[in-house]
């Protein structure tokens, strides 16, 4: 079975490798895996465990828009895009923590 990885170039999901029979354990990361809607729920449903990784907003704010001027974006467009695109996202991500088996928090 072939996963996506995402493709920062891109900026979409590419296929990148293969899951077979031989693969002990499989460790995913998204935003939306605790998601109970839609299609989510399958996918929630699969996972034999899921974990919340709780960052402080101001921290991930810094580091998503360090990231996003590595990408190109001037520091103007990189706050901008984390306003109206990240922090909504981070907003809503948040509403799923209860659902995790676990919380881990980072930076300690």
């Amino acid at each position: 079975m072939l996963y996506p990885v995402y493709d920062r170039a891109l900026h979409e999901p590419a296929m990148s490798g293969c899951i077979d029979a031989q693969t002990l354990l499989v460790i995913v990361e998204g935003n939306d895996l605790l998601n109970d809607a839609g299609p989510w729920r399958r996918v929630g449903a699969a996972l034999h465990a899921c974990w919340y990784l709780d960052t402080p907003m101001q921290t991930a704010r810094q580091w998503i828009i360090a990231r996003h001027v590595r990408g190109g974006r001037t520091q103007q467009d990189a706050a901008a895009h984390y306003q109206r695109v990240d922090a909504v996202n981070a907003r809503r991500i948040a509403t799923y923590r209860a659902r995790a088996d676990r919380v881990l928090h980072w930076p300690r």
